[in-house]
């Protein structure tokens, strides 16, 4: 994360905080109720974290953050750069030791109390650039560089492009390969350009010994690290982390060089037939892996008009599947309001989930249209059949 100044993004100098973590009262102390309340998504234990806005929309959750630092072996240290209010400084300092550091003071502020209150034992916090790390062959590191472009510093906007990396690829790199390994936290649609790679010194090596993983929960993808020598996500693979409930994790994982072959690209059906019994809704972490083709074969399923399209099958599917979710179809309409809204009357429906995929449609404004009354609950899955948008409507399937 980028330095701020000696004043917060909240509004609040160094000083001020430094007497709130002394126990002064405050304004920080409603400011910090007030995003107390936003981090109990985040944290079970809540109350013993402070920090900005900023940081805790940045910092992983509690759950992302075990699991990743469960994956690092126990009782080796590990580098946290750029380690915001320590999120991740946490979760690694309850394996082993833990030396954090970040360019902002006020972070490494906020770090340290951090750290403090969630007793872990064995940590050092560094207010220091990343190009001042000096790492040996026994340790880890965990990056978590700051993705904004440097033309828009201030403005909230994330990159994608890791060539804007701070800090940059290069020093990143060098970090890892002076370490045992370890693990950089980067933006789910973020892409490990090979070219962006070449241009540092042992990139083109750790380019091609790249683990990636994509992680989500609550439907929702939270994000994609890339590792070097860690046994869970060998060189060369892809693996695809969801979190049923709290804290159980599903990894599946695959060869990276296996996603696009002319095989998989044949389980796209650019039509439903009417034989379809069950259509499916991946994991958007499946998704944001481009895997949807791979996972198809391996089930046995169609895909409905492009690669990133709902699955179908005639077949009985598995209903633990803990990468798709499951849906029995009672009808297929073309997306026609007037015949839809028609069709829910008729069938008593006044709770409507509403998904969609490949069409200009906003599920609110639809479910509005319809204007819904009555008993029963369905899902209504919007896709693009041939040229034309159709409605399934269906039952959710429960395991």
């Amino acid at each position: 994360m980028l330095a701020d100044t000696l004043t917060s993004e909240d509004g609040f100098t160094l000083e001020q905080w430094q007497a709130f973590v002394r126990g002064q009262a405050s304004s920080i102390s409603e400011y910090q109720r007030q995003l107390g309340r936003r981090a109990q998504t985040k944290f079970s234990n809540h109350q013993n974290w402070i920090w900005t806005r900023r940081l805790l929309e940045q910092s992983s959750d509690e759950w992302v953050a075990k699991m990743v630092a469960d994956c690092f072996p126990l009782g080796d240290l590990v580098h946290d750069v750029c380690s915001g209010a320590g999120a991740d400084s946490v979760a690694l300092g309850r394996r082993g030791p833990v030396h954090a550091l970040d360019l902002s003071p006020i972070a490494c502020l906020l770090c340290e109390s951090n750290l403090q209150s969630n007793r872990v034992k064995e940590f050092t916090v560094e207010n220091n650039i990343a190009e001042s790390l000096i790492v040996s062959r026994h340790d880890w590191v965990h990056i978590d560089p700051d993705r904004r472009a440097l033309g828009d510093i201030g403005s909230g906007k994330r990159t994608t492009n890791a060539e804007y990396f701070m800090p940059p690829l290069d020093i990143v790199l060098r970090l890892i390969s002076e370490s045992q390994g370890g693990s950089v936290k980067v933006a789910p649609i973020t892409q490990a350009d090979e070219s962006a790679f070449h241009k540092c010194a042992m990139g083109s090596h750790l380019f091609h010994h790249i683990g990636k993983q994509y992680v989500s929960w609550g439907n929702s993808v939270r994000q994609q690290r890339w590792w070097w020598n860690i046994d869970r996500f060998p060189s060369g693979t892809i693996t695809v982390s969801t979190m049923q409930t709290k804290n159980v994790w599903n990894h599946w994982t695959f060869e990276d060089s296996s996603r696009a072959t002319q095989e998989h690209f044949d389980r796209i059906a650019e039509t439903i037939p009417p034989t379809a019994r069950f259509i499916g809704d991946t994991d958007p972490a499946v998704r944001a892996a481009e895997a949807q083709l791979i996972l198809s074969s391996q089930r046995d399923c169609k895909v409905l008009g492009a690669e990133q399209g709902y699955f179908f099958t005639e077949a009985l599917p598995s209903m633990n599947d803990p990468l798709i979710q499951w849906f029995e179809i009672e009808e297929i309409l073309p997306l026609d309001r007037k015949k839809l809204k028609q069709y829910l009357r008729s069938q008593n429906i006044g709770v409507l989930e509403i998904k969609v995929r490949d069409a200009p449609i906003i599920p609110e404004d639809l479910r509005k249209e319809m204007k819904l009354s009555g008993d029963n609950s369905r899902t209504l899955l919007v896709a693009r059949s041939g040229k034309k948008l159709i409605a399934v409507i269906a039952r959710r399937c429960v395991s």
